[in-house]
């Protein structure tokens, strides 16, 4: 995890048989076209049966300016 992640917002949830990991409850994905460091195109999605966005360090769903990090669905 990074330097400005929280521990104890980490868990995980059992999804399709395995466990999945979460931050702040929301489930976390890799976006398949994000293929550099820093990369976020799949902020601020609809698709694949959901809204995609970023989560912030805080937990939070990121916003248009805060576009960096791991995502979530929603």
């Amino acid at each position: 995890a990074g330097a400005q992640v929280q521990g104890a917002l980490l868990g995980t949830i059992r999804r399709d048989g395995g466990d999945h990991v979460t931050y702040n409850g929301w489930p976390l994905y890799h976006f398949a076209k994000d293929d550099a460091p820093g990369a976020a195109t799949g902020h601020d999605k609809s698709g694949f049966g959901g809204e995609w966005y970023l989560v912030t360090p805080a937990g939070t769903k990121a916003g248009p300016g805060e576009a960096q990090g791991g995502g979530a669905r929603e």
